[in-house]
């Protein structure tokens, strides 16, 4: 499939952001599948939420991400018409940000989210849960469902392939060492503290 004409996204980039939003919004809808060319279903058990919807979400085939999704708890007569879907994205995302889930861990600066630095040590399933994760987002993104949380400014230039800049990611990430290195590199006579910085 063809891309966005990168002059389409410099022009865009100079609009407001509603502008922005309205153009993203009809950028999903060209890739949308239409309801009456097949949906997805999901069945869910409340209480193991999490594990069920890892495999469920999982399975979908690549193709199948762009078709809206219908979601049902299991015992439950509910119907979807968005609402059910709305609030398994709020009850999965409670989970996967909480802090004994061990994926993420939330920064103190702003309150986003990055990732776990220790998520590989802590959690047995760390990438099978990244890349559920992945798929949640790209779900979210699809279905226009908002999400309870914010990922960290690091975390979205990674997403998006963005370059780094390592001195406003290390402020966003961790802030005292931050002013601690941007201390060391303005003071003459450093050496006296006879430190040992290894990258």
């Amino acid at each position: 499939e063809e891309g966005v004409d990168p002059s389409e996204i410099v022009d865009v980039s100079q609009r407001s952001f509603r502008e922005k939003h309205l153009w993203f919004e009809r950028q999903l809808e060209s890739l949308q599948v239409p309801w009456a060319d097949g949906h997805v279903r999901s069945e869910e058990r409340r209480s193991h939420l999490l594990e069920d919807s890892v495999s469920q979400l999982m399975a979908i085939e690549p193709s199948q991400m762009r078709q809206w999704m219908r979601l049902q708890f299991q015992g439950e007569p509910g119907i979807d018409v968005g609402g059910l879907e709305r609030e398994w994205f709020l009850l999965v995302c409670d989970r996967i940000f909480a802090p004994e889930a061990c994926l993420f861990r939330r920064l103190a600066a702003d309150g986003s989210y990055h990732i776990d630095p220790c998520a590989q040590i802590k959690h047995p399933f760390f990438a099978e849960m990244y890349q559920f994760i992945g798929r949640l987002l790209g779900k979210a993104l699809m279905e226009h469902q908002s999400l309870p949380a914010s990922l960290s400014l690091p975390l979205y230039r990674h997403i998006l392939g963005a370059p780094t800049e390592p001195r406003s990611e290390l402020k966003c990430l961790d802030p005292e060492l931050a002013r601690n290195l941007q201390w060391l590199t303005s003071h003459d006579g450093i050496e006296a503290l006879e430190l040992d910085i290894t990258v």
